[in-house]
């Protein structure tokens, strides 16, 4: 499944996060402002983009996603849920992460 703005994802609870705009885009995917459909609470989520899908783009998504288990800090953004395929099957890898303007 490729994500677009108006697409949605979902964490580990099962809130709903609906693509509003892209924000960026990179080597990996796209980086979109999301909101959470139950209260409106404004987030990003970055998506892998399937097309970039080899082994080595997957693993070095996955890398990027362990390592955020490890980074706590203030000046680091947040992030809520990291998707690695798995949880989710019908979504490619994803990062719900908190939105700084």
């Amino acid at each position: 499944m490729l994500l677009t703005t108006g697409s949605s994802v979902k964490d580990a609870h099962g809130n709903i996060y609906v693509l509003d705009d892209v924000l960026g885009g990179g080597g990996f995917g796209n980086v979109y402002k999301a909101h959470r459909q139950s209260d409106g609470f404004v987030v990003a989520v970055k998506t892998l983009l399937s097309s970039f899908a080899s082994p080595d783009v997957l693993l070095a998504f996955q890398k990027e996603l362990q390592c955020t288990s490890v980074v706590s800090s203030d000046n680091v953004i947040k992030y809520y849920f990291t998707h690695d395929g798995t949880m989710y099957p019908e979504y490619p890898p994803y990062i719900i992460m908190e939105y700084v303007e």
